[in-house]
């Protein structure tokens, strides 16, 4: 996902994948790719690659159709031990664990 197209809030993030919310202004969204993970702006988790999962619920429209509020579900790919580890990092410090 380009960090210039689009940005949004993790709601759910686990050593397998995440799940979050996120505004898309052109419509488009690769099938697979790499993400970044940014937290207050500091660059947490780069090039983590992913496949995005099939969708689960309907996107929601903003008053101006040009901004799409999206549900998007993403598997993490092969991660490498130092993605992992700093994954592991990040769900052990940032995160509310189990609920």
């Amino acid at each position: 996902m380009d960090a210039s197209r689009s940005f949004g809030r993790i709601v759910n993030i686990g050593l397998g994948g995440m799940k979050f919310h996120y505004l898309n202004w052109d419509r488009s969204t690769p099938e697979e790719g790499e993400l970044d993970i940014y937290l207050d702006g500091e660059d947490i988790l780069q090039n983590i690659p992913f496949r995005v999962l099939p969708k689960v619920q309907e996107e929601k429209h903003a008053q101006d159709e040009t901004v799409v509020l999206r549900e998007c579900r993403v598997q993490f790919k092969e991660l490498s031990k130092a993605q992992q580890g700093k994954l592991e990092h990040f769900i052990y410090h940032q995160t509310a664990g189990k609920a």
